[in-house]
């Protein structure tokens, strides 16, 4: 009996080395596989994907209608209405009364406006170095079941236009300054106007930009202004070079180059580096606390990444990565993000991008200032920052780095100052109107 105990004994404990050998060699060989299958080139397992995503992408969007423009001419405390629900499925918002809530601005958010994103590459170009080169194309159609109307709602916002024109006029010379403030006075621009949805996000013909290019054409490049101005149908954000995997498995589908940039010019080093992934893919992670990297053309930088938790997407095993608060911390407080300040620190939770957006006051944030300092949405009654609504997050699977779900959340503000140029123009042109 005791030799049969000692052969069991024997027995079991060759399966547990022999299963422990096999496991460690499985998930060596099952590494060598994903990796020999997740290669950028013709015929490979993941280049069609890749090239031609077949998965549904949806942009939606969230606009502030502005309902009671006196109150914050007068200088009152912005006031915010949100319709709701609203989520990121396209739910219908409540066509409740609209009340006023406080005193000044009252803006009602509405939304989404849902467009499908097409998006596929071209002018693919296999370069030497393991590295490919291609344009994103992209296109835009509007999805109107899954909206709350139509392109052709119109909403009260600010006139982003004139601000940005006021605001790059701060650094002309006094004779330009003149022209050009008289000309938005005798214009007759308001600081408020209503616009179609189709023309706020994609573009509108604008007037003040066709003056203001005969002023100062090199830094008014175009008359026409939106969001996304020019951008609905086959429109590309530069040209990029990734790495193929091939020779280095553990750099597939990293970002080499950026418009021929490694380091981009509009921050100061060690920042701007061209760092990351598209967002789409990764190499397989083998640690899943390690950050993940994404090169945003938007932001015109990388950012990060962390790790959060498990999660399941369709029933398959994800790890979920989330924006942290981290990355959105002022270079007043954070030494590490002091080099993307610009001619100063914003408030934690603001992203200052006006030296890559041919200097115009544009500065991004989380939706509703989510991450971002207190102060911020206080600012601003009736905001409700949440994280379930708010947060950008990932979800990755980690055996072949493909993201299976993800929300990609911005809020697009602008910096509105008084400028000085502006009521010295507008006493000079009374003084002119008194002579004659």
């Amino acid at each position: 009996m005791a030799r049969w105990v000692r052969c069991a004994g024997a027995v079991g404990l060759t399966c547990l080395v022999l299963g422990t050998l096999g496991l460690c060699l499985y998930n060596t060989l099952l590494y060598t596989f994903v990796t020999k299958m997740m290669v950028l080139q013709k015929g490979s397992f993941i280049f069609d994907f890749w090239k031609d995503i077949p998965i549904p992408i949806y942009m939606q969007f969230y606009l502030f209608d502005i309902l009671n423009v006196d109150e914050v001419l007068k200088g009152g405390k912005p006031a915010v209405e949100q319709r709701g629900p609203y989520t990121y499925r396209g739910r219908q918002w409540d066509s409740g009364d609209r009340t006023l809530t406080g005193k000044g601005v009252i803006v009602e958010q509405r939304g989404p406006y849902t467009y499908r994103e097409y998006r596929n590459k071209t002018s693919l170009q296999f370069n030497d170095d393991d590295t490919i080169s291609y344009l994103n194309l992209k296109r835009y159609e509007f999805v109107p079941e899954m909206s709350v109307g139509s392109e052709n709602d119109t909403i009260m916002t600010l006139n982003i236009p004139a601000m940005a024109i006021s605001w790059l006029l701060k650094t002309q010379g006094t004779l330009i300054k003149d022209a050009a403030s008289l000309a938005l006075l005798l214009g007759g621009e308001p600081l408020f106007f209503r616009r179609t949805v189709a023309g706020l996000v994609w573009g509108y013909p604008e007037p003040l930009l066709a003056a203001a290019q005969r002023f100062a054409p090199a830094l008014v490049k175009d008359d026409k202004f939106g969001i996304w101005l020019n951008q609905k149908t086959n429109s590309t954000d530069g040209v990029y070079t990734v790495f193929t995997g091939l020779a280095e498995p553990g750099k597939f589908a990293y970002i080499y180059q950026w418009n021929g940039m490694t380091h981009l010019p509009y921050w100061r080093r060690p920042c701007g580096k061209v760092n990351g992934t598209e967002g789409i893919m990764f190499p397989p992670i083998k640690d899943r606390d390690k950050r993940l990297y994404i090169f945003v053309s938007d932001l015109c930088r990388s950012a990060y990444l962390s790790y959060e938790g498990p999660r399941a997407v369709g029933g398959v095993p994800v790890y979920r990565y989330i924006l942290p608060q981290e990355e959105l911390r002022s270079g007043r407080h954070d030494p590490d993000n002091s080099c993307y300040c610009g001619d100063g620190c914003l408030q934690d939770g603001l992203i200052d991008v006006r030296s890559c957006h041919l200097g115009a006051p544009v500065v991004l944030s989380l939706p509703h200032f989510y991450l971002g300092n207190e102060s911020l949405s206080r600012g601003v009654a009736g905001l409700r920052p949440n994280k379930m609504e708010h947060q950008i997050f990932l979800d990755v699977e980690p055996t072949t780095g493909v993201a299976l779900a993800a929300a990609r959340r911005t809020q697009i503000n602008i910096i509105v100052s008084p400028v000085p140029h502006m009521r010295q123009a507008s006493i000079k042109s009374n003084l002119i109107a008194q002579q004659l």
